[in-house]
């Protein structure tokens, strides 16, 4: 059994992945925290990542005392997001498991605390989580919108109708959205450390490139049923659990046709930052033209994609070796 040696460096690094905190981005404290607890864990061994989490927990809580008076309590949920994804994380990696079931893993750990921070805050104020987590964003923009309508003398009703109808469909996706963002943030972590362990010289490498996620066939029915049942029943309660399965499964085919996307830039483009351009490049040009084609909506046309991929596999992912074409063994050699 190797000895484990804890040194100044394990704990500043803790510290500074926490540094976000004070210009308002939690989230990215919580990753960049989460990935240094994983890459404690895979590379050094259990006592030294203990002291790292242990720090974690200190330094959040003092961090966010220091910018709101009884902060500490936030911070305390910040360090256990952080904390419970990296230690998934890590283990996930030092197992030699599925990237995937690491995916999961740290998703649940930051859907679980993150739910029951925000739960708590809005018992506080006497609201649902839909409504503390709408309510105020809304409430600005209402106040906003029907200022710029005074000063252009100009009916503000419809336009506050409209608000109104889109907050109460935020309410209703608000499961959905939670859980969403909840494996985007644990996917973040996963990749992250992935990506620094290939750069190491270790003879085994872990094998994930966002190039090859592929919507399940199975999933792309359901999300095709979920849509059709949610116009068919008329059942409210069904409606909002159909709506919010379809929400977090049409997430999952943009996300897969994005991947087809990218799949087919990196024969051209190896250079990520660049890849990452045309994506942006992609997203605001859809922007643009929407108003014009709405179908041209880069949700819809990659979400489509990701569920056409699932049925015809536009990439020939997962077949036989003979059948592999060489692109997709240059993608994972690449990653």
């Amino acid at each position: 059994m190797k000895q484990e040696r804890i040194n100044f460096s394990i704990i500043l690094r803790i510290a500074l992945s926490l540094v976000p905190i004070f210009f308002g981005m939690p989230t990215v404290a919580v990753v960049l925290c989460a990935y240094n607890i994983a890459m404690t864990i895979t590379l050094i061994g259990p006592v030294t990542t203990l002291v790292s989490s242990l720090c974690a927990v200190c330094f959040s809580m003092f961090f966010c005392g220091l910018i709101a008076p009884g902060g500490e309590l936030q911070g305390l949920y910040n360090a256990l997001e952080a904390v419970l994804m990296g230690l998934g994380a890590g283990t996930i990696f030092v197992k030699r498991e599925s990237f995937y079931k690491g995916v999961w893993i740290s998703s649940g750990a930051y859907l679980v605390v993150s739910y029951i921070n925000v739960m708590q805050e809005s018992h506080k104020v006497g609201m649902s989580v839909a409504q503390f987590l709408t309510e105020a964003p809304f409430q600005s923009i209402s106040v906003q919108i029907s200022a710029m309508l005074s000063e252009m003398k100009l009916d503000e009703t419809a336009i506050i109708s409209v608000i109104e109808l889109i907050k109460s469909t935020t309410i209703m996706i608000i499961p959905s959205m939670l859980i969403i963002s909840s494996v985007l943030i644990g996917y973040a972590v996963m990749w992250f450390v992935k990506n620094s362990l290939n750069k190491l010289p270790i003879k085994e490498k872990i094998d994930h490139s966002f190039a090859t996620i592929r919507m399940p066939k199975v999933m792309a029915v359901f999300m095709i049923l979920s849509l059709v049942l949610s116009f068919v029943i008329k059942n409210e309660e069904a409606g909002f659990v159909l709506i919010n399965v379809f929400a977090v499964l049409a997430s999952l085919g943009f996300f897969s046709g994005m991947s087809v996307v990218d799949f087919y830039l990196r024969k051209k483009i190896k250079n990520i930052f660049g890849r990452l351009c045309i994506h942006l490049a992609i997203y605001f040009f859809s922007a643009f033209i929407t108003g014009i084609i709405p179908f041209a909506n880069i949700f819809i046309v990659y979400t489509l994609m990701g569920a056409t991929d699932a049925f015809v596999n536009i990439r020939r992912l997962k077949k036989n070796a003979e059948e592999t074409p060489k692109e997709e063994e240059e993608v994972h050699e690449e990653e």
